[in-house]
């Protein structure tokens, strides 16, 4: 058994980053900053991961990056540094992602996404002379696991072909 990946519409990418752009910069009502998701690095995390060659560009990321921060009004550089983490990540594990079972999927998207999150704001909190918030992990972990839902939503771009 193969995997073969179907061609995804660049206007599909360039839609789905575009509402994540819009839900990240924004908020979702009722949610605080500090208790919302980053919707778009789950979005630019699920291209990365399953849009094949299609799979958003590191110019594009990084510049996504910035806008969220500018318009966010936190500190610039660091959602971008994220982004694109998260696709260097993805573009070293997209064959064994593809090929994992669901639940070692979220697993692996909410071990990157806690250990990308200690990662830099421990980094910010260790520059700022601040306590690093463990609340904010535990939010990105429960937020983590609606990658099932996103897959979903945005549809899975493989299909399994017997040969």
């Amino acid at each position: 058994m193969a995997v073969f990946i179907q061609r995804v519409s660049n206007k599909k990418i360039a839609a789905s980053i575009i509402i994540g752009l819009i839900i990240s910069c924004v908020g979702l009502p009722g949610l605080s900053f500090s208790t919302a998701p980053d919707v778009l690095a789950l979005i630019i995390f699920y291209w990365a991961m399953l849009g094949g060659d299609n799979r958003p560009r590191l110019g594009t990321v990084f510049l996504l990056g910035l806008i969220v921060d500018f318009l966010g009004g936190q500190i610039i550089g660091l959602h971008a540094l994220k982004y694109l983490f998260l696709v260097a990540v993805a573009v070293k594990f997209d064959n064994r992602f593809r090929m994992s079972a669901r639940l070692n999927r979220v697993a692996f998207v909410i071990a990157t996404f806690v250990a990308l999150e200690a990662i830099l704001y421990g980094l910010v909190a260790s520059y700022v002379g601040a306590f690093m918030d463990i609340n904010q992990l535990v939010m990105v972990a429960a937020w983590c696991i609606t990658w099932p839902f996103l897959e979903f939503i945005i549809e899975k771009n493989y299909a399994r072909v017997d040969k």
